[in-house]
């Protein structure tokens, strides 16, 4: 029992240097699965949010909050429902619209992920490539690399560097104007390592579903970028198992210390031993807490804000009803 306690606070030990080396998160926002329900509640918008962000096919839910309704050419101040109060609806209330601020000219780079013989996602006709265009009022660049496969995306990350390396090399060859790079999953460590080799600022960082791995960089090199976006979910493992062997591992010790202590501590229960009891349950809830740590750690950046969903798969991180919640916050300058 004692070589036990022994093995149990070394882990516990390591646990918590690692939290120490992680360091605090940066800024996180939580949106839920339905994300109308959050941004627009019952009293404002209720269920016409969600209708209004597909009525008007480059909607943004989010808007809805302040302004009912949004649309390629203008905020506009509610549908009726939204701001019945004021006895408006979309076509009634044109002199209050205002004009969204400009955008500087710029152009998008769509960065595919790992484990894709063809992202079609990041091609003309796609969904997302059409929201991502409505954003900046103009098509994306389609870029993809192609060391992708399993084995070139994890350690060493040979894949993962040389794309970096390749993608710096595309970027420095683009019109001189702002860069903005929206990539998914491992394309977003790609994006990451290709600041080093750049002597270019990217504008807007966007990663979709990106494993936050602690074997790669995750602050930004060279100029960097002017505003950086990690985009998550809770129930995406796909993110999860592309992070580092030490988070992984990390994660499950954690668990099995979890549930082996509960064990004990149910037993010790059966036997009346109260302060067994106590202690196990004590030990299975930090250790409950390690995993719960080594989970996040691999879905919220150090560096710039995350975003959060619950519910969203890994490939729905780049669809248009994702990108057009996050797209105010993440990918534009009007909030």
């Amino acid at each position: 029992m004692r070589s036990i306690a022994v093995r149990v606070r070394t882990v516990f030990l390591l646990v918590a240097i690692a939290m120490i080396i992680y360091g605090p998160p940066a800024t996180l926002r939580a949106l839920p699965v339905d994300i109308c329900d959050e941004v627009c509640s019952s009293s404002q918008c209720g269920s016409s949010c969600y209708e209004n962000m597909t009525e008007f096919e480059n909607g943004n839910a989010i808007s809805c909050l302040a302004y009912g309704v949004y649309d390629t050419n203008q905020f506009c101040c509610g549908d009726g429902q939204c701001r019945e109060d004021l006895d408006e609806n979309t076509t009634s209330c044109e002199a209050d619209c205002a004009e969204p601020p400009a955008l500087e000219p710029s152009t998008t780079v769509l960065v595919n992920g790992s484990l894709t013989e063809d992202a079609t996602w990041i091609y003309p006709g796609a969904a997302q490539f059409n929201a991502v265009a409505a954003t900046y009022g103009e098509p994306p660049v389609s870029w993809q690399w192609t060391q992708n496969s399993l084995f070139e995306v994890v350690w060493p990350y040979e894949g993962i560097w040389n794309g970096g390396l390749e993608l710096a090399s595309f970027i420095s060859h683009l019109p001189a104007e702002d860069v903005n790079v929206v990539a998914h999953s491992h394309g977003g460590n790609v994006s990451i390592l290709s600041s080093f080799f750049s002597g270019r600022q990217i504008k807007h960082l966007v990663q979709l579903g990106t494993p936050v791995n602690w074997d790669l960089d995750r602050f930004l090199g060279g100029l960097g970028a002017w505003s950086r976006c990690q985009v998550s979910s809770w129930s995406d493992w796909v993110q999860f198992f592309g992070a580092s062997f030490a988070q992984i591992s990390g994660f499950t010790a954690a668990v099995y210390a979890s549930n082996f202590f509960s064990a004990m501590a149910a037993e010790a229960a059966w036997n009346n031993d109260y302060d067994g009891y106590l202690y196990y349950t004590a030990l299975a809830l930090s250790a409950a807490w390690a995993a719960d740590e080594f989970f996040a750690s691999t879905k919220i950046e150090v560096d710039g804000l995350t975003v959060m969903f619950g519910g969203v798969g890994h490939s729905d991180l780049h669809e248009p009803g994702v990108w057009n919640a996050i797209a105010p916050y993440c990918a534009t300058n009007l909030y």
